[in-house]
């Protein structure tokens, strides 16, 4: 495998990071080469790509028009704390999904694919 084809390797690995198989399909299509899983694995492995968890993101990011609402009435809470007129109580919460799978993919040294929240049935519990 020339230099420009295994660049090409971890390309397509970088756009399907699921699956090696895929990719060793996609070698024979391209250039009629028999590859086996573990040759692509030591090819990716040179630049630093792991086989680690994908991890689930946040559902959204507040809006802005969100954050300059609420900045503003959380300081104004924290003032009047420090007044002695209220007390804050800080909670955590916890949620556990009914689609608990969360797979594995190559991912570059340092970085951490991140897939959208499971949509469906969660139950949220306030510790």
């Amino acid at each position: 495998m020339t230099e420009a084809q295994g660049q090409q390797v971890i390309d397509w690995v970088k756009e399907e990071p699921k699956s090696l198989k895929k990719i060793q399909i996609k070698i024979v299509e391209e250039w009629k080469l028999t590859v086996s899983k573990d040759t692509i694995k030591r090819l990716i492995k040179k630049i630093n790509m792991r086989w680690k968890r994908v991890r689930r993101g946040v559902a959204k990011t507040p809006d802005e028009w969100e954050i300059e609402v609420k900045l503003p009435i959380l300081e104004e809470l924290k003032q009047q704390e420090k007044r002695g007129e209220i007390e804050i109580g800080y909670l955590d919460e916890m949620g556990l999904d009914s689609k608990p799978c969360i797979p594995y993919a190559w991912q570059e040294e340092k970085t951490t694919i991140k897939l959208p929240p499971i949509e469906g049935k969660r139950l949220n519990r306030v510790c």
